[in-house]
């Protein structure tokens, strides 16, 4: 059980119970005993965050490392790679299921088929030898059951691979052409 003191402190009890009944095994009672446990529980919720962190920073790096990896391809085209880009960068995402991302080179566009525009998403701007031509937008976009008004907040981290991407983008571009 979590309690919250007037103070502000949280604590976290685990209780047991036992009934207690007498010789004739006629209930009598409860004996219950109580256990604070909040160093516990706040040690394995940090220990999740932290596990959390870890995977999704797991994400990014193989995001930003298959992509490098089919950069150095020649099998590959600069199209297919940034269609490619787009869908590594949408797995990358907390919430793979409903990101998606658009690439734009100067006259042309990739996408992931479920990007939809929105005043809500990250925007970084693909510059390649100090012109700007092109830009990587990532939006979550959630299905038409959600609730539209419902924003999900990305996270820094995703702000930084956004930005680690465009710059990524911006040396393949440059050595594809």
């Amino acid at each position: 059980y979590r309690i919250d003191t007037r103070s502000g402190d949280r604590h976290y009890l685990e209780f047991n119970f036992r009934m207690l009944k007498d010789d004739g095994g006629k209930f009598r009672g409860v004996l219950v005993v109580g256990y604070d446990v909040s160093e516990r529980v706040i040690h394995e919720l940090d220990l999740e965050e932290e596990r959390f962190d870890l995977i999704e920073r797991n994400k990014e790096l193989n995001c930003l490392y298959q992509v490098v990896k089919l950069a150095n391809s020649d099998q590959i085209g600069l199209h297919d790679l940034l269609q490619s880009a787009c869908e590594q960068i949408r797995d990358a995402m907390q919430y793979p299921e409903i990101s998606a991302s658009r690439i734009s080179l100067d006259q042309e566009t990739f996408r992931t088929p479920n990007f939809s525009p929105s005043d809500h998403c990250i925007r970084e701007s693909i510059t390649i030898q100090g012109t700007a031509r092109g830009r990587l937008e990532i939006a979550y976009c959630p299905s038409s059951s959600d609730s539209k008004d419902e924003r999900i907040a990305f996270l820094d981290e995703e702000q930084h691979l956004a930005q680690a991407m465009v710059r990524q983008l911006s040396l393949i571009i440059e050595k594809k052409e």
